[in-house]
């Protein structure tokens, strides 16, 4: 989304020197808070909060983004951006050795989840583009953002599956 919003901020007339730097400043440091949360957050609650808390910020990010195309507007935009990031780098990894732990399979099932994140970073700026371009970049940020409340609604159908994973057995207690 962040390429697309470059796009359409320089578009709009505003600097595209404060827009990369404002994406590189706030996107980075908010990602490095976020992922320190994450952690506490993992220990307390576990990693379903944590991924939670991120499916949450992905589709406001883009709601976001369709409502303030300004200069300033990436501001809030790459805060959420980098909260989503942030949790995600913690979360994926934790969850995917606990789920895996002593079946030998934790680097394949790292590598799977990144394949299917690398997938969607790939087809999000392509189907964001092609949308902008027919549609304009309201619709494409607004398309965006209510598509990923589908990884929200997956997240939570298997709500279920991922809390029994995360709850201590009785020999841990």
């Amino acid at each position: 989304m962040l390429p697309l919003y470059g796009l359409a901020v320089v578009a709009h007339k505003a600097d595209p020197f404060i827009t990369v730097a404002a994406t590189v400043v706030v996107a980075q440091a908010v990602m490095v808070i976020a992922s320190l949360a994450a952690t506490r957050i993992a220990r307390k609650r576990g990693y379903w909060t944590v991924f939670t808390i991120a499916f949450i910020a992905l589709p406001v990010r883009g709601f976001v983004a369709a409502s303030i195309i300004t200069t300033w507007g990436i501001v809030p935009v790459q805060i959420l951006d980098g909260i989503g990031a942030g949790m995600l780098s913690v979360a994926v990894p934790g969850l995917v050795a606990q789920l895996l732990e002593g079946t030998g399979h934790i680097n394949i099932g790292q590598g799977a989840l990144m394949t299917a994140q690398s997938l969607g970073a790939c087809l999000s700026p392509l189907l964001g583009g092609y949308i902008a371009q027919e549609f304009g970049f309201r619709v494409a940020f607004a398309f965006l953002g209510a598509l990923s409340v589908g990884s929200l609604l997956i997240w939570h159908k298997y709500a279920s599956a991922i809390r029994a994973a995360e709850a201590p057995s009785a020999q841990e207690r």
